[in-house]
């Protein structure tokens, strides 16, 4: 057993796991003739590296509308009643930080579709897509297992055969195996922008490694109870607009154009039919008033290091134009109560007026408020 434990999770994340073995994985799934599964649809087990839950959801998802931690204190993507928890800051709750699986579960427009073999009724493929591979690929469909044919052999994309739903996205090992990442301290406020941290909440490609993931700086409560100074911090680059980007520049907006690239494209001529994504916000106009960071329309930062936590100010309180619109300054990952996985309702931003003062597209567009 000691042999086949150090097998299992040697590597260099080894030294930040915390807490009992025991409350994510069992030795041979009995203890006084009892089964070790745990957590939602825990099922029969015992799973892959021996884990007491099954799948991603075994341990983030959730029965009651007011659970936020499962399995180990895991963050809950997913409960099947509404989430009456986070983000409680101007609005109301609509779960963690990326939002919650649930409303997809009611409406396909309201999030990403990762439940296997529960197609989209509106869409048969990611809407922006700028990448030519199959029907199966993780840029298509979430909701396909990849199959990884010979078409998709090289350039570490053998190692997402099977994959898709949460593990499309969350890469949670470099080397494809569901292990490793989860061993990195998601619980510091210190920038995380290699492989050997598990990268930004796992995120990235099928090109392993560094240089190829996602970096900020993770909220240690997912932004279960968020404000203007305790939130996650994302990274932005001014990234060329006539052609999509990828991952080079460890940016959200890089990762979300691996499948929506095209809502990046400024047209040739210089006009914007697509809202600006990592795009400086001016300092001037109606956008000098964002100055104090709004949770429910976060930026992007053009440079993370030494930061040691997050900001409360927004281009330092209107004096240097640098923070961006992101992807994220108005979607939710997982999924939201709105259409197109909004942070808000669009139909309550109304120019001039309206239920909706001082929040949603009027954090930045100050002008076109009622108030």
């Amino acid at each position: 057993m000691v042999a086949a434990f150090i097998a299992i999770f040697s590597g260099p994340v080894i030294a930040k796991v915390t807490g009992q073995c025991g409350n994510c994985h069992t030795m041979h799934n009995s203890q006084g003739g009892t089964s070790m599964t745990t957590g939602y649809e825990a099922g029969s087990g015992p799973y892959g590296t021996l884990l007491r839950a099954n799948g991603c959801l075994g341990c983030h998802a959730a029965t009651g509308g007011d659970i936020w931690q499962g399995v180990g204190g895991a963050p809950i993507v997913y409960n099947t009643s509404a989430p009456n928890y986070g983000d409680s800051y101007n609005m109301v709750n609509q779960g963690l930080a990326g939002g919650n699986f649930y409303w997809v579960k009611t409406d396909d427009t309201k999030g990403h579709n990762v439940f296997f073999g529960e197609g989209d009724g509106n869409l048969s493929e990611a809407p922006g897509n700028t990448r030519n591979c199959s029907n199966d690929s993780c840029h298509q469909n979430l909701h396909i297992a990849f199959g990884g044919g010979s078409s998709h052999s090289g350039g570490g994309h053998a190692s997402l055969k099977g994959r898709f739903g949460c593990t499309g996205c969350h890469m949670v090992s470099n080397d494809g195996a569901l292990s490793g990442f989860h061993h990195a301290d998601d619980t510091t406020d210190a920038v995380v922008d290699t492989a050997g941290q598990g990268w930004y909440r796992f995120l990235s490609g099928h090109k392993h490694g560094d240089g190829h993931g996602v970096s900020g700086i993770e909220d240690s409560n997912w932004q279960q109870n968020p404000s203007s100074s305790v939130h996650n911090e994302y990274l932005g680059y001014v990234a060329s607009k006539t052609a999509p980007y990828g991952l080079a520049n460890n940016t959200m907006t890089g990762f979300c154009c691996g499948c929506h690239g095209r809502f990046h494209v400024q047209e040739s001529s210089g006009e914007w039919i697509r809202h600006p994504s990592d795009a400086v916000i001016p300092v001037s106009g109606e956008y000098q008033y964002y100055i104090t960071y709004d949770p429910l329309a976060p930026v992007a930062r053009p440079d993370l290091t030494g930061w040691t936590g997050p900001s409360s100010s927004v281009n330092e309180n209107g004096a240097v134009a640098k923070d961006m619109v992101m992807c994220l300054s108005c979607h939710r990952p997982h999924g939201s109560p709105y259409p197109d996985m909004l942070r808000w309702d669009y139909d309550d931003m109304i120019a001039g007026g309206g239920g909706a003062d001082g929040t949603g597209c009027f954090v930045c567009h100050t002008s076109k408020d009622g108030t």
